[in-house]
């Protein structure tokens, strides 16, 4: 599924125009690499678990 996939469904199911979805979609995935970034942990029940694993730079 791509991003277009989500939105599409996501306006039929929720009966919304397509900029407020877009908007919505939008600030979700800004969330989640937000705090992927940070280094935090994002879990999505029933779907997927997302983390980036750390580590210390070899020299």
């Amino acid at each position: 599924m791509e991003k277009a996939d989500l939105l599409s469904r996501a306006m039929g199911a929720a009966n919304l125009e397509d900029p407020v979805v877009r908007e919505a979609v939008e600030a979700l995935f800004e969330s989640l690499a937000a705090a992927l970034e940070r280094g935090g942990r994002v879990v999505l029940p029933l779907l997927a678990g997302f983390f980036v694993p750390w580590r210390a730079v070899s020299r």
